[in-house]
């Protein structure tokens, strides 16, 4: 996976695959979605990546 350049985490993301229907973290590279999974997704964060705590919302 390319690094992102903005994660979402901790969240509750719907996502409309019926093998995954839920995650909580979502990595975004150049405006589209590169990754969908848990927070397990931060370890492909650098400092440049923009770090979003969804708060479990």
């Amino acid at each position: 996976m390319n690094v992102p350049d903005m994660l979402l985490y901790n969240g509750k993301i719907t996502t409309l695959d019926p093998s995954q229907p839920e995650v909580s973290a979502i990595a975004i590279t150049d405006g589209l979605v590169t990754a969908v999974g848990g927070d397990e997704l931060l370890n492909s964060a650098t400092e440049k990546t923009k770090k979003i705590d969804l708060k479990r919302k």
